[in-house]
């Protein structure tokens, strides 16, 4: 084996996700030999292993692995915290030099684990991203009676059509747009635009992470570290893409027509340090078309934009700053 795939959950909810969503859309790739390459580990707090009793039969069926950790009851972190803590926890357990991390409640494409081989087999980089959006939760998606229900097409039809509200938050000609760009996002016809600041990694080589205390949520965290490392920013979905999904919300007036450049600039600024900003700018193409010329100056217009204004307005801010001591 070469890779380890390393999922964090607890409590029964996100337990019953992982086996009812995610480990059929893993099961149903387009990769041979997958249990000679990849091995499924799954790490949980001790209290939670009653969950795993009706799911028996398909951790034996797919070999995973189950790792147990305390998890205290009385902490007041939030989950991204306590993810990070348990990917500490989890990698420390593993013996393969690079891991997939995946969330419970996701969905993987079919040529997912195909791509990502390619990619570690032939290119040998450190670290892999690839932005993660997340969705409404729609039953229909899961519709396994398909053969192509997890297909790239499929998936980022879904993703285009059932984008979250959260997601809304972050998409620049959105009514909910909140100024708080840690992704910023463009919609099109039948497309989107992502400039993820804080990027999901799809692959990371464990030493990256050995030893090391993550005190903050894990996507900010490796998405700050990238940069000694050889990586790759995957830039469409056509050849593999994932999605995270939960049940939809009603947004709070703070967002409505909320948008406003200064704030998103100071936000900007606040949120993602350099390294950030500068693997943002890698974008992520989600459509099931091909990318057009037009789209591709769309993309180095906002491009060269964030960079002019951020030059700018860094450099009025320090002299503000400046006569204001």
């Amino acid at each position: 084996m070469f890779i380890d795939i390393i999922t964090i959950a607890w409590g029964k909810e996100y337990i019953d996700k992982y086996f009812n969503n995610l480990i059929p859309s893993i099961n149903k790739n387009n990769l041979e030999n997958f249990d000679k390459i990849f091995n499924i580990n799954l790490v949980i707090p001790y209290n939670d292993e009653q969950y795993l009793e009706v799911f028996k039969d398909l951790i034996t069926k797919y070999k995973i692995n189950i790792i147990c950790k305390e998890q205290n009851k009385t902490s007041t972190k939030n989950k991204y915290i306590e993810f990070s803590e348990f990917i500490e926890f989890g990698i420390g357990k593993l013996s393969l030099d690079y891991f997939i991390p995946l969330y419970p409640d996701m969905v993987i494409s079919k040529n997912f684990f195909k791509e990502i081989y390619n990619y570690y087999s032939k290119e040998n980089y450190d670290l892999i991203f690839l932005p993660c959006p997340r969705t409404n939760l729609d039953n229909s998606i899961f519709d396994k009676t398909h053969d192509d229900w997890n297909s790239e097409i499929k998936l980022t039809s879904y993703i285009l059509n059932n984008c979250h509200t959260k997601m809304d938050y972050l998409t620049w000609n959105n009514k909910f747009y909140n100024n708080s760009p840690a992704w910023l996002i463009f919609k099109f016809n039948k497309s989107q635009l992502y400039y993820c600041f804080h990027m999901t990694p799809l692959l990371i080589k464990k030493s990256i992470l050995q030893n090391k205390s993550i005190d903050e949520s894990f996507d900010t965290y490796v998405s700050a570290q990238y940069f000694n490392y050889s990586y790759l920013v995957i830039n469409n979905s056509k050849n593999i893409c994932w999605l995270s999904y939960e049940n939809s919300i009603i947004p709070e007036n703070k967002f409505k027509n909320n948008r406003n450049l200064l704030k998103s600039f100071i936000a900007f600024k606040i949120i993602n340090n350099k390294n950030q900003q500068k693997l943002g700018y890698n974008s992520f193409f989600l459509s099931n078309d091909n990318k057009s010329i037009y789209i591709n100056y769309i993309d180095k217009l906002i491009v060269a934009f964030l960079k002019i204004s951020l030059t700018i307005f860094s450099f009025f801010y320090k002299i503000l700053r400046f006569f204001l001591k």
